[in-house]
């Protein structure tokens, strides 16, 4: 029973190869060279937002404080 979801999956990626035709053996070496380069970018990518998460919120709580502090 648990051979159905494998056949299911490598008849689809069978035909995804065939459809595709060579491409295919291009795309299947090149693959693990997108995981090196999602690998470097996640973290500047995650760094960044941090960033801009905290700059954006030290600036709001600046202006926040002084529209409370002008109103008292």
């Amino acid at each position: 029973m648990s051979d159905v979801p494998v056949s299911i999956a490598a008849a689809l990626v069978g035909g995804l190869a065939d459809a595709l035709g060579p491409a295919a053996g291009v795309l299947a070496r090149a693959m693990p060279f997108g995981t090196i380069a999602v690998a470097a970018f996640v973290p500047l990518a995650a760094g960044l937002y941090l960033l801009t998460s905290g700059a954006w919120t030290a600036a709001e709580r600046a202006v926040l404080h002084r529209r409370a502090a002008a109103a008292i």
